[in-house]
């Protein structure tokens, strides 16, 4: 009885000794983890910070990007309607012309009608004057003609 006494004396202090060094094996896991959680924690809360941060910077360019694209098209509405502002003087500037241009010519043709009167007119005098000369020479031919007719009957009666 006492070897199995002794036997099972043996035993217990094997399970005490297995259970202290369990208990021990056990503080280590439990340090280990306790070491692991704390840098799991330490490592997401640094990934948060670098997401906030990444979040912060994307939102920032993000915006910048949409005030430059307000800006381009501000800048292209100014320069659309400063392109239909010249075209539109442009267009006035060419219907002017177009008036000037049909004025200009309703004067060149009654400058031309006006002329060509002008000259109908001096055409009708010089004709006018021609055939007076044309009646002065006629008489001044009967004239001479008659001059040399007199002229001859008095040679004859000289004779």
């Amino acid at each position: 009885a006492r070897a199995k006494a002794s036997d099972l004396l043996s035993q217990l202090q094997q399970l005490q000794n297995a259970a202290a060094s369990s208990d021990k094996d056990r503080k280590k896991l439990e340090d280990d983890l306790a070491a692991l959680k704390k840098a799991l924690d330490s490592e997401k809360e640094r990934a948060q910070k670098t997401a906030q941060e990444t979040v912060a910077k994307a939102k920032s360019a993000a915006k910048l990007a949409e005030d430059q694209i307000k800006q381009a098209h501000s800048i292209a509405e100014d320069v659309r309607k400063h392109a239909q502002q010249e075209q539109d003087k442009l267009r006035k500037e060419i219907g002017e012309l177009f008036a000037k241009l049909a004025k200009a010519e309703e004067a060149g043709k009654a400058a031309a009608q006006k002329l060509q009167d002008e000259l109908g007119k001096g055409a009708d005098k010089l004709r006018a004057q021609l055939a007076e000369k044309d009646g002065v020479i006629a008489t001044r031919d009967a004239t001479i003609s008659e001059l040399q007719k007199k002229s001859k009957g008095w040679r004859k009666r000289r004779v």
